[in-house]
């Protein structure tokens, strides 16, 4: 049985993180996603990558991402759904948009002044994953969506329609991102393209409520969410040092598709590890000491760091990225709405204030999701 859904646009972030010099160039985005979905990977039985309403027309994935998630297959499923299913959330969706159209408008006008993290999304979305993207889902944005998309950016219809259609040209894409031109199609594509990420977020959760599943958002999609009341809290400030070796571990090698062998080879030995109850991962309340054992497992899992000595690499990776990650949270799935006023820090508030307020046990693991039944994954980052 899964345990969880997670969107696409979070793995992704895996291949978005290697791919850069070091970590100074990291989105702080990319990062927590690549931390929260390798804690994830390195010690949960079964996942799903959520199926988008594309789903019938989709394709295999392609290029550095299609080559990550074939080494992630034993333990990441491509998810599908039922036709019924499938139905009801494009529908939800569709209801939702045309209720929230107004809220959606200022919410993605207030995301794209968002210098820090939603912007460099967009811009490293254009420049490297544009071309992935529209041949494994035929197209940059939902054609489901179009009517919806074309309300909350304004534009008409039939001019989104004939957008979509240049967004299936590959070849297009790969100039745009190498040389994005200075015209309105280009904007306005960019703009359908982030706006119908976001509508697919309602549809993944509507999606995860009717089979049963938790899902995690990326924070692009998580961030204007309504936040619910928790249910069960994961602490994982153990797992997610190991989770920061195993992606520091990588940057010993100096090529993109060597560090995503690098990685997976790293993900398979802490897993086997896992397997054989050579250690574990439960969190701890003292920072030092989480930061030891997840030192001690990944000697033990014999992380491979080539050029590098593992002490240095276990350095460098507890320092790294933006915050640290103590917990999961999984909540109910309250009423969606949106309101733009909740855009990240006042949500951040909220999740942690949610959080505080639950019952905390540090024995639960991540394989205790498969018996939580429908809701989100909440993450709780702290500086």
């Amino acid at each position: 049985m899964a345990e969880a859904y997670i969107d696409s646009a979070s793995f992704y972030e895996i291949v978005g993180t290697l791919r850069r010099a070091n970590p100074e160039q990291w989105i702080p985005w990319a990062w927590q996603s690549a931390v929260e979905v390798t804690s994830f990977v390195q010690a949960a039985r079964h996942l799903r990558v959520v199926p988008g309403p594309s789903t019938a027309v989709a394709r295999d994935a392609g290029g550095p991402y299609g080559d990550l998630m074939q080494a992630l297959s034993e333990v990441v499923e491509i998810g599908c759904t039922s036709k019924a299913t499938e139905e009801v959330a494009v529908s939800g969706t569709k209801a939702w948009a045309t209720q929230n159209c107004p809220g959606m408008r200022k919410l993605y006008a207030c995301m794209k002044k968002d210098r820090r993290n939603f912007r460099r999304w967009l811009a490293s979305a254009v420049l490297w994953a544009w071309p992935e993207h529209s041949h494994r889902l035929v197209g940059l944005f939902d054609k489901a969506f179009v009517p919806e998309v074309s309300r909350i950016l304004q534009v008409q219809e039939h001019y989104l329609e004939e957008l979509h259609e240049q967004s299936c040209d590959v070849e297009l894409l790969r100039h745009y991102s190498k040389d994005p031109p200075r015209k309105r199609d280009f904007y306005v594509l960019r703009d359908a393209y982030a706006v119908s990420a976001l509508l697919r977020g309602v549809y993944h959760e509507l999606v995860a409520r009717k089979d049963g599943l938790v899902v995690m958002h990326h924070p692009m999609r998580n961030s204007f969410l309504r936040v619910g009341k928790p249910e069960t809290v994961v602490p994982v400030n153990t797992a997610q040092y190991l989770a920061r070796i195993v992606l520091r571990g990588a940057f010993a090698e100096k090529t993109l598709p060597k560090r995503i062998s690098c990685y997976m080879e790293n993900v398979r030995r802490v897993r086997g590890e896992l397997l054989q109850g050579a250690f574990d991962l439960d969190a701890t309340q003292y920072h030092q000491v989480a930061v030891e054992k997840a030192a001690r497992a990944a000697k033990q899992a014999r992380i491979r760091t080539h050029s590098r000595r593992l002490e240095e690499i276990i350095q460098v990776a507890v320092a790294s990225g933006a915050g640290i990650l103590t917990a999961f949270c999984i909540t109910g799935c309250p009423a969606l709405a949106v309101v733009a006023g909740t855009y990240l820090v006042e949500r951040r508030r909220r999740v942690g204030a949610a959080i505080a307020s639950a019952v905390v046990d540090t024995k639960r693991r991540y394989q205790d999701l498969a018996e939580v039944g429908s809701g989100r994954v909440e993450r709780v980052w702290t500086r």
